[in-house]
């Protein structure tokens, strides 16, 4: 299905193109038709003869799981008026080939944390301490609803605003395709296999058992990638170093995982222990987002927040 600016999807006009997600889905800038001044993301689902079902069904979950979340750290979904009711998602009617989509908001000042990874090295470890504190309690907030991100990674993590030593770091959590209810299990896992924990690498290989079989704690799939993450944040270079899909995956499965100290000599070695336990292979010794807040706040670094704009 081809999208193009101008086309009118619901109530807004396509602007211009942001992201593809996989083949199952586009995000567009849009404006409100008859209020221009007024823009939104639009995650418009794509339309595939042999899966278009399945797709659809994931982008309605997805808009069902933004709905029942509010927190400033998530993306914020808007409500599309229709007739006498109100919906998260729809069906564009008045598009010729009636793709399913959702409107959220655009985060139009900041960029997501892939777009600064190899600056951070050069900050502050106590500013780079405080996003990760920050994106922490986002997650917390996610958890403690019952939910898994399930696709954690830069990509999906987006600052309100450009990052300044002197100012607290804000970001926020967007695409929520792999999220999942922890209750029901995951249903649709992540092929971002560089921040993938081991159990959902495993996973990935075995098409013929549901993969909430063999991810019995979602929650702690998502602390591995905040570990992987935190590396990155810390030393400008990925977690897993290596290119090749097969030789990423076998570190992630069996290697040996560089420490932080090692590439940034103004790291503590409390973050390496930190880090240490995200990275556990066995996701039950992994500990819990709680454990690792408190860890920040009561032993890694003896100040109380907040930590910078002093």
């Amino acid at each position: 299905m081809k999208i193009k600016n101008g086309d009118i999807i619901g109530p807004y006009t396509i602007r211009k193109t942001l992201s593809e997600s996989g083949g199952m889905s586009q995000v567009f800038l849009a404006y409100d038709t008859e209020r221009p001044l007024y823009t939104a993301a639009l995650k418009v689902q794509l339309a595939h003869d042999d899966n278009k079902a399945a797709f659809q069904d994931l982008l309605r979950q997805e808009a069902e799981i933004l709905h029942t979340l509010r927190h400033p750290g998530i993306v914020r979904i808007y409500p599309l008026r229709m007739d006498r009711r109100v919906a998260y998602a729809a069906r564009a009617f008045n598009h010729p080939n009636e793709p399913w989509y959702y409107a959220m908001e655009h985060i139009h000042r900041g960029s997501s944390l892939d777009q600064y990874r190899k600056e951070f090295k050069n900050y502050p470890v106590i500013w780079i301490v405080e996003l990760f504190y920050q994106l922490l309690t986002v997650v917390q907030y996610l958890h403690k609803n019952g939910y898994s991100h399930g696709d954690l990674k830069p990509q999906n993590i987006m600052l309100r605003h450009k990052p300044a030593v002197n100012e607290v770091p804000l970001p926020v959590l967007i695409d929520f395709g792999s999220a999942s209810n922890v209750k029901e299990g995951i249903k649709q896992l992540s092929a971002s296999i560089r921040y993938s924990s081991p159990e959902v690498i495993l996973a990935l290989d075995r098409h013929d058992i549901p993969p909430h079989k063999l991810i019995r704690y979602p929650r702690k799939a998502d602390v591995w990638a905040l570990g992987a993450i935190f590396f990155e944040m810390l030393t400008g270079r990925p977690l897993i170093d290596q290119k090749r899909p097969r030789e990423i995956t076998t570190t992630i499965l069996q290697g040996e995982l560089d420490s932080i100290s090692s590439l940034n000599g103004n790291v503590h070695q409390s973050l390496d222990t930190l880090l240490g336990r995200m990275l556990c292979r066995k996701p039950e010794d992994r500990p819990t987002i709680k454990v690792l807040i408190q860890a920040i706040e009561e032993r890694i670094l003896s100040v109380r927040p907040p930590r910078i704009g002093q």
